[in-house]
């Protein structure tokens, strides 16, 4: 739930979620999880480099 909320929230998520659904004509589902994937590589680049 966490990407779906960035999805509509946060600024950056929010227009990744948009450039999907209208550019790359992805289902609402699939851009949720495409979103949710780049929110887990950004944390999981956080936890390696131990930066907040």
């Amino acid at each position: 739930m966490p990407a779906l909320s960035a999805s509509r929230t946060e600024q950056n998520a929010k227009a990744y979620y948009q450039h999907l659904l209208e550019q790359r004509h992805l289902k609402k589902i699939q851009a949720v999880c495409a979103v949710m994937r780049k929110l887990l590589h950004a944390i999981h680049g956080m936890l390696s480099n131990q930066t907040d």
